[in-house]
């Protein structure tokens, strides 16, 4: 099982924040739209940023892939 980073928390927290806020919208109407719009923006910037975060890891493991193959050509020759 994989172990939860800090990112994943935070998502985690925000998307209960906007639920939360939502349903207060709608049958309280008592955030503004700007305060859903600031927790809106957080948390697409911090899915941009997890984003980030994997495609540094696919690259790096596509790296170690490119090497071991080319480990592998030159035994083969």
């Amino acid at each position: 099982m994989k172990k939860p980073n800090i990112l994943d928390i935070i998502l985690l927290v925000i998307v209960v924040i906007l639920i939360f806020l939502f349903i207060w919208r709608l049958f309280g109407s008592s955030p503004s739209l700007e305060q859903i719009g600031l927790i809106l923006t957080i948390f697409f910037g911090l899915i941009t940023l997890e984003s980030r975060l994997n495609d540094k890891q696919i690259s790096k493991d596509l790296k170690n892939i490119h090497s071991v193959l080319l480990e592998i050509k030159e035994k083969i020759k």
